[in-house]
């Protein structure tokens, strides 16, 4: 989606105001990139826990496999502080609107883990 290389923080500010282009379309721009510069690359999907998360998963995967790269996916799913440090006294701190905004990523299921593997 265009994501410079830069240091973590800073990625994470541009993510938040990319525009939403298809998964697939984005692994095939990102792998032409990376083929370009002679390296392999790791996708890090960074639309959080979002749902359709498993759709988004198997079209970038699908995208990767299109331009015949050699790739590795991270899901990006964290099972602490989502929102921030300290999550949940953070959300009390929040205006009601706010809070109804957050909640699910404050509280959701943090013991749960997620095995991923799709069957092309």
């Amino acid at each position: 989606m265009g994501a410079r290389y830069d240091y973590l923080e800073n990625a994470l500010i541009d993510w938040a105001s990319m525009p939403g282009i298809d998964p697939e379309l984005n692994a095939m721009l990102s792998a032409e990139r990376h083929l370009r510069s002679g390296c392999t690359t790791m996708h890090h999907n960074n639309r959080g826990e979002s749902p359709g998360l498993d759709e988004i998963a198997k079209k970038t995967i699908k995208g990767y496999l299109n331009a015949g790269i050699r790739f590795a996916y991270s899901p990006g799913i964290r099972n602490e502080n989502m929102l921030a440090y300290g999550d949940e006294k953070f959300f009390e701190t929040l205006s009601p609107d706010l809070q109804e905004f957050c909640r699910p990523m404050v509280y959701y299921d943090k013991e749960a883990e997620v095995l991923y593997c799709p069957e092309f």
